[in-house]
């Protein structure tokens, strides 16, 4: 089902649920388009009617699939919580198997946090609540959620936060990395600590190589599950592809269980 903040939208979704409520069981996935807060969709009542109408038929083990998008130059989340209390809690976070969040600022974390069934997170130009507001709701740690599949890129201080408290990466299996390395360098180690004994799938996908950048990033016998390991990267220098052969080295020679190894890399070399 594909909301976005216009009111005949609202209008025809809740027309349509109310005169026959077992479309609402059939609904498995949420758009969200927000461009901007006039007009917050959250403060409307028919809204909330709406949501309170598709997940009535809902029941544990239902798996809800939900994509937001702020498109107007990173979407800023505002300090209202009806977001929190009226729509998130109560109707969908108990749901949520794979969440999609794109190019928005000050996410409550509550959104995050109170998901117990999300396996699959994805994070592009996303940043949550440095500070949590006092009319914020009381995070319950106990329903962080479990990741097995991790993406993203650009989030600022974002995973750091996250990984608090907010979201379990100890069970994590996929990791897909992309963007410029020297801002997620940070992070990729913080996330590949802590999912050491269960990261199956590595993907490393930098679309830019600044000055001083490394590729040799981690040890990777410190991962011993990995089975899939992928490396692509532009504009790489001898350095960095020195870098990339020092990282293979890392791999141990026994009792490895990497299966697949690709690398790809483009770039200008100057032949003597």
């Amino acid at each position: 089902m594909q909301v976005v903040g216009r009111e005949w939208k609202t209008f025809t979704n809740h027309g349509i649920l109310q005169k026959n409520p077992r479309i609402a069981s059939y609904v498995r996935r949420l758009d969200l388009n927000m461009g901007d807060t006039n007009g917050w969709l959250f403060d409307d009542p028919l809204f909330r009617e709406t949501m309170e109408l598709v997940t009535r038929t809902w029941t544990v083990g239902m798996k809800l699939a939900v994509s937001a998008f702020g498109w107007s130059n990173a979407f800023q989340f505002p300090y209202n919580r009806i977001l929190e209390t009226q729509f998130s809690k109560p109707f969908i976070t108990p749901f949520i198997t794979f969440l999609d969040l794109n190019f928005m600022r000050n996410v409550p974390v509550s959104l995050l946090a109170h998901c117990p069934y999300l396996v699959e997170l994805k994070l592009i130009r996303v940043t949550v609540e440095a500070i949590r507001p006092l009319n914020a709701i009381d995070i319950d740690r106990s329903l962080r959620p479990r990741l097995r599949k991790f993406t993203f890129k650009s989030c600022g201080d974002t995973i750091r936060i996250l990984a608090t408290g907010y979201i379990d990466f100890g069970y994590l299996q996929h990791l897909p990395i992309s963007g410029c390395l020297s801002d997620e360098l940070g992070d990729i180690e913080l996330i590949l600590n802590a999912s050491s004994s269960s990261l199956e799938h590595l993907q490393l996908d930098f679309d830019q190589l600044e000055l001083g950048d490394r590729l040799d990033l981690y040890d990777l016998g410190k991962i011993p599950n990995l089975t899939f390991l992928s490396i692509s990267a532009v504009d790489l220098d001898e350095d960095s592809f020195i870098d990339v052969c020092n990282l293979l080295r890392t791999i141990p020679s026994e009792r490895t269980k990497i299966k697949t190894i690709a690398v790809g890399f483009r770039g200008i070399w100057t032949i003597p």
